[in-house]
């Protein structure tokens, strides 16, 4: 891998000497803003500026977003390390009883040979009685 990579930039480096050899003839100037001029450059130079200018642009937009991406990483690992210690805080409580039901079933009556509570037919057969003994 070190082997390619070495390979890789030998040939880049060669395309980029050769191709400044090249441009070193044509000279042009520069103009910028407010009159100023820089010139006359060879061509090869004013590529190589505007090429190192874009790469100096792009490592300083990276900068700034790895700066942004780290503080958030960091906001974000302090509140996990918040919940983890809640967490732990839940795990050492001793368990809650479950809850009993909060609605209390009455305990069924037992049927008679009619099919109703058998309570009612003794107090039928009580009133029956009473009526009876009554003059």
């Amino acid at each position: 891998m070190v082997a390619v990579k070495f390979l890789v930039g030998l040939v880049a480096l060669v395309f980029l000497v050769t191709f400044a050899v090249k441009n070193m003839e044509p000279q042009v100037t520069v103009d910028y803003y407010f009159g100023y001029s820089f010139g006359p450059l060879p061509f090869f130079f004013a590529l190589l500026a505007a090429a190192v200018l874009g790469a100096l642009i792009t490592m300083l937009y990276s900068v700034v977003e790895y700066v942004k991406l780290t503080t958030t990483i960091r906001k974000q690992n302090r509140h996990i390390a918040g919940l983890e210690q809640e967490m732990m805080g839940y795990k050492q409580l001793p368990p809650e009883p479950p809850e009993e039901s909060k609605i209390q079933e009455e305990p069924a009556e037992p049927e008679g040979p009619d099919g109703g509570p058998v309570g009612e037919l003794e107090s039928q057969r009580g009133n029956q009685s009473e009526e009876l003994s009554t003059p």
